[in-house]
């Protein structure tokens, strides 16, 4: 994939996910009051959005990270999910 001849479309406002994300805080916050709380992020695609996420979520919480891989060197992917780097917590 070329990115610099890549068309981009704007599908949602900076402002339309900011007031989804407060939304989504707020839920997550509501439904693990009291609760040990886990958030995973897929490496390297989502950081942002889930530390955007998180600073909304008003309970504590743990974040654990991991990358995977289906495209290996190609623009499509191969259909299966490799696992490159895994989260490192108990689960228990």
């Amino acid at each position: 994939m070329n990115i610099e001849t890549k068309k981009w479309e704007v599908l949602c406002s900076e402002e339309q996910i900011a007031s989804r994300l407060k939304e989504l805080g707020a839920e997550i916050s509501k439904d693990y009051e009291g609760k040990k709380l886990l958030v995973v992020s897929l490496l390297k695609g989502s950081f942002i959005f889930c530390a955007d996420l998180v600073r909304n979520i008003t309970v504590p919480v743990k974040i654990e990270f991991m990358t995977t891989s289906s495209y290996g060197h190609s623009e499509q992917s191969t259909g299966n999910v490799k696992v490159v780097s895994d989260i490192n917590c108990d689960l228990e």
